[in-house]
């Protein structure tokens, strides 16, 4: 587990190309390729977000543990997370090399051994028994870093699939840091992409304090 005061916050971040804004908590813009859902909301201030929705559990994985090579779904809280690699994937509940665990611990998405032909790093978080929820937040903990501190080039695109299918892609700013993403939907989220374009840079990526509301079976 993070603490919230080590997130940087989403500002600006406007990506050139076909490209609408999503208002993003209290205004700051985080650029999105396209926007097909009226219901879906989202936020990038954890306190404000888990103030106003409600949230059955969070994970915060404080449990250093290693999984086998060719395991591609971990399973946390009802919460699936599932690589999308064609190579076998690298999880671990660990660090990235920023902070001693159990002290900071976070679900390590590690860079396999995919090399340079690699498309992109992806994966999946879904919900137990193909149920969906009204609400997910997370932070994305940024990419490994230079000797300065500073994360190594990167560009994340995050996809929200609510339970009518629409699909809301979210490209993140270039370059990013630890960040919190806070999703809520009038209709139900049934699971979220989220993905790293080979054209930036492939790099290893976390996920901590994981939140969801109750999950449901009864959302179409």
């Amino acid at each position: 587990m993070r603490a919230a005061g080590a997130m940087r916050r989403l500002v600006g971040g406007i990506v050139v190309g076909l490209i609408a804004l999503v208002a993003i908590g209290g205004g700051s813009p985080v650029s999105s390729e396209r926007t097909r859902s009226d219901t879906l909301f989202i936020d990038d201030d954890e306190a404000d977000f888990l103030a106003k929705r409600r949230v059955a559990v969070t994970e915060t994985f404080d449990h250093p543990t290693e999984f086998s090579p060719d395991q591609r779904i971990v399973n946390f809280q009802g919460m699936k997370f599932k690589s999308l690699d064609p190579e076998p994937p690298f999880w671990s509940v660990g660090q990235l090399g920023d902070a001693d665990c159990p002290e900071v611990c976070y679900l390590v998405r590690g860079f396999s051994d995919a090399g340079p032909g690699s498309d992109e790093l992806a994966m999946t978080v879904r919900f137990r028994d193909g149920g969906a929820v009204f609400t997910l937040g997370f932070e994305l903990v940024g990419t490994a870093r230079r000797s300065d501190g500073t994360p190594l080039p990167n560009q994340f695109v995050i996809r929200i699939v609510e339970v009518d299918g629409s699909v809301t892609p979210i490209r993140l700013p270039a370059n990013i840091g630890d960040t919190y993403i806070g999703l809520h939907s009038a209709i139900g989220i049934r699971k979220v992409v989220i993905l790293q374009n080979h054209e930036s840079n492939l790099t290893n990526f976390g996920l901590d304090n994981v939140s969801r509301s109750s999950i449901r079976d009864d959302l179409q």
